[in-house]
């Protein structure tokens, strides 16, 4: 149900979509702008097993299956900030990483380095391969291993020249547009539901105000058709006729609708009964 009314308000939404995908848009061209091109070199380094390990006369590439465990100390020591501060001195946009070359099976070292120009990424480079052979060298030492019986490093191929790399500038493009589209669609999602709620509001305070006025016109209708008690009361003193059929109370009486009419005809008939009276008396 939340998507699908996240869904329904973007498409109601439409043209904050629109402006927000645009602004977003904008920002990663921006930021693509911004954030520097660097260069990378690569370098790659074998450990060759010592004349001990290897028959006179044999080869000695086919005596390097036991030398992983070797290049595995040497890659900690030529990772940790004993080594790598006296290269980069401590600069943040120098970089280089050590490891085994995980594409081959031997016991081969890749050395890759990273930096803002072409020339200091070969330099950078060069230092790194430099000092291998001395950190090699010192960790024997600390064994007092025979010199007959020592590892040694020869490097195998090294960039001369740098490539560009686009990856800081890939990775920044991709969090802005990232974060620029969860904000418009969040946002335009929050803000369809603020303004759906508050028109949903507003329709039922109408339909209240309409409701109460058809009400107080039908109670207005109601008294209309009530008779006033007022017009149909009359006053003590009066005397109703026996055709109206009307009780006579000490207060006052109700009267029929057509009351006066009859009355009228009444009085009418007593005048003339009085005349006819009047002409039989006279002599």
């Amino acid at each position: 149900m939340f998507l699908h009314d996240l869904g329904a308000g973007l498409l109601r939404r439409w043209y904050l979509v629109i402006f927000g995908l645009l602004v977003t848009g904008v920002g990663s061209y921006y930021v693509f702008q911004i954030v520097p091109v660097t260069y990378e070199a690569a370098s790659s380094v074998v450990l060759v097993p010592p004349a001990t390990a290897v028959i006179e006369g044999e080869n000695p590439y086919l005596y390097m299956g036991g030398l992983d465990q070797a290049l595995s100390v040497l890659t900690v020591r030529m990772s940790s900030p004993t080594v790598a501060d006296p290269i980069l001195h401590k600069r943040t946009d120098l970089t280089y990483t050590i490891g085994k070359d995980v594409s081959t099976t031997g016991p081969i070292m890749l050395v890759t380095t990273e930096a803002g120009t072409e020339a200091g990424t070969l330099k950078i480079l060069d230092e790194v391969v430099k000092v291998i052979p001395k950190n090699l060298k010192l960790l024997q030492d600390q064994l007092n291993i025979p010199g007959d019986a020592r590892i040694t490093a020869m490097t195998i191929v090294t960039d001369e020249i740098a490539k560009e790399s686009n990856k800081k500038q890939l990775r920044a493009i991709l969090a802005v547009a990232a974060a620029g589209t969860a904000v418009t669609v969040l946002g335009t999602g929050l803000l369809d539901r603020l303004i759906m709620r508050r028109t949903a509001k507003k329709g039922d305070s109408r339909d209240k105000r309409t409701s109460r006025g058809t009400k107080g016109r039908k109670q207005d209708v109601m008294r209309l058709d009530k008779p006033d008690p007022g017009s149909v009361k009359k006053t003590f003193g009066e005397v109703a006729t026996d055709s109206d059929h009307q009780k006579v109370s000490a207060g006052t009486a109700t009267l029929p609708p057509n009351h006066g009419m009859e009355s009228s005809k009444s009085n009418e008939i007593d005048s003339k009964k009085d005349d006819l009276m009047s002409s039989s008396n006279k002599p």
